[in-house]
């Protein structure tokens, strides 16, 4: 006999789903791009949710779709050997930075450069 479920236990199954159908749809949608450290927010819910759910057609959907998800990041972190990849809004503020930086150390050490030949022609 089949314990009755409440309905938060079926509000809560529902949301489980749902989240498990999104992350999927995420994954197969070719025109929105993903990255490793969504990959690996979408693992850590799957992981949450196949640890925390009593109902076994979710739990293997659950493990089903992080096993997608693990060899989604493999790939990724194989191709892009192992580094993050920021999202593009705070990329191209970080690298703004980085290049602004790398620039300056150039000018520095030709500026110092320069000085240093013109100091020793005298």
């Amino acid at each position: 006999m089949k314990p009755s479920t409440t309905n938060k236990e079926k509000f809560t199954r529902k949301g489980q789903i749902k989240t498990i159908r999104g992350i999927l749809a995420h994954i197969k949608d070719p025109k929105r791009p993903i990255n490793i450290p969504e990959l690996e927010q979408y693992r850590e819910h799957l992981i949450w949710i196949i640890d925390l759910t009593n109902e076994g057609s979710v739990s293997r959907n659950a493990i089903t779709t992080l096993t997608l998800v693990e060899r989604y990041l493999t790939y990724k972190r194989q191709k892009y050997g192992g580094r993050r990849i920021l999202p593009k809004d705070r990329r191209s503020k970080e690298t703004r930075a980085q290049g602004i930086q790398s620039r300056r150390k150039q000018v520095n050490e030709e500026t110092r450069r320069s000085m240093e030949g013109s100091s020793s022609c005298v």
